[in-house]
């Protein structure tokens, strides 16, 4: 009878161990995953913003009478700080890296430190406003707070889903004890199912600046 019991026993640890592996497994499959404010199964608009203030650059920069050779002659300063900050900020996003966090605010940094050894050219001043005010919610928070409501009205997941989702890469859901929310990504863009920061929209207005001015020769050059 003891040795019943004692099979009994083990059989019922089994099964309650294959039990838990099961939750386990129904629970990360019922897990909503996304990149911070990007949707991994559609990156087809992911760089949608950033072309757009190109776009939006270039035909004001034509309109006020520049010309594309005008390109030519730049000369960006230690342009091998932004190549950088784009590699590690890609790679941070769409890899399982420690420390993310960390790795966006070097990033930032780097980006950061471009755009002030370039201040000169017009419009870059713009464009280091916008990443100061990405970096500090990442200082306080140490990821970018991402505000879930954000994500339902860009058309990311569903209302219902919201309390299944979780945020991959430098990126936290804000909550009432995040610090500086209001800097985090808030912004839907419904268009490029993506949601965004004021620091980006200021950063997307540098850029459309600094490339209107270059191509109508208006602005200093780089600091050497």
């Amino acid at each position: 009878l003891g040795s019943l019991t004692t099979h009994s026993d083990r059989f019922a640890v089994l099964l309650q161990r294959e039990d838990d592996r099961v939750r386990a497994g129904a629970e990360a499959a019922d897990t909503v995953t996304l990149v911070g404010g990007h949707d991994q199964e559609d990156s087809s608009m992911a760089f949608a913003p950033l072309v757009l203030a190109i776009v939006i650059g270039a035909i004001v920069g034509v309109c006020r009478g520049g010309h594309v050779a005008a390109l030519s002659d730049v000369r960006f300063a230690s342009l091998s700080l932004v190549v950088m900050a784009v590699i590690s900020s890609v790679a941070v996003e769409h890899l399982d890296l420690p420390a993310p966090g960390w790795i966006a605010l070097g990033s930032l940094a780097m980006a950061l430190a471009f755009a002030f050894r370039n201040i000169r050219l017009a419009g870059m001043a713009v464009v280091s406003v916008g990443i100061i005010a990405n970096l500090a919610p990442i200082v306080l928070n140490g990821a970018t707070p991402v505000r879930p409501e954000a994500l339902v009205e860009a058309g990311m997941v569903d209302a219902a889903d919201l309390d299944r989702v979780t945020l991959s890469g430098p990126y936290e859901l804000s909550d009432a004890d995040t610090s500086l929310a209001s800097l985090g990504d808030t912004i839907p863009l419904s268009f490029a199912k993506q949601v965004v920061s004021f620091g980006d929209l200021i950063i997307l207005v540098g850029i459309a600046d600094v490339l209107a001015n270059l191509l109508a020769g208006v602005g200093g050059q780089p600091s050497r």
